[in-house]
């Protein structure tokens, strides 16, 4: 069994900004500028290539030392920089800026 320290918190908000930072900007672009047909036909594909690369990376992970710690980190990093992203799109983001292309 491998064993490793509890994730520091700093790494998560490393995590979260730099995920935020980089998809707060594609996230308005894409529904500036795509149908929320073509939206929803898209998030289908991520979803299916996400699902499709779990495995791997937790079998990365099992291989490579150390390599489950910032899997960890990373996972939840990620997931809260996609939660602020979201949130900050539907609150801050004018309207001009979101949801055009109908």
């Amino acid at each position: 069994m491998s064993s490793y320290e509890t994730s520091p918190w700093g790494w998560v908000a490393v995590f979260a900004v730099v995920t935020a930072l980089i998809f707060g900007p594609i996230t308005w672009l894409i529904r500036d500028r795509v149908s929320k047909e073509q939206r929803e036909r898209l998030s289908y594909v991520v979803t299916g290539l996400v699902l499709l690369c779990v495995p791997l990376v937790i079998g990365l992970g099992f291989v490579v030392e150390g390599l489950l710690f910032f899997i960890d980190v990373g996972i939840l990093g990620s997931v809260l920089g996609l939660a602020v992203t979201f949130l900050v799109e539907r609150t801050v983001v004018p309207e001009r800026f979101g949801g055009t292309a109908q």
